[in-house]
């Protein structure tokens, strides 16, 4: 369990690094609401728009991009 956890928080540092450099403003990560979570909530700095991100992390090599 605790590697799990370790890779999705992983793969969410990346995906706000992403975020970042393409001019989104992290406003909050893991968001618990109820039963729910929003790993990430962002704002476009273009659009103003509110964006929710579900991230989903793959160690298995058959997800590799290949290009």
């Amino acid at each position: 369990m605790y590697y799990r956890k370790l890779i999705g928080n992983y793969g969410e540092d990346l995906a706000c690094e992403y975020l970042k450099d393409n001019n989104y403003l992290i406003l909050d990560r893991n968001f618990y609401c109820y039963h729910c979570e929003i790993d990430i909530i962002a704002r476009d700095l273009k659009s103003h728009e509110i964006v929710f991100i579900e991230v989903k992390t793959r160690s298995n090599n058959k997800y590799r991009k290949t290009s």
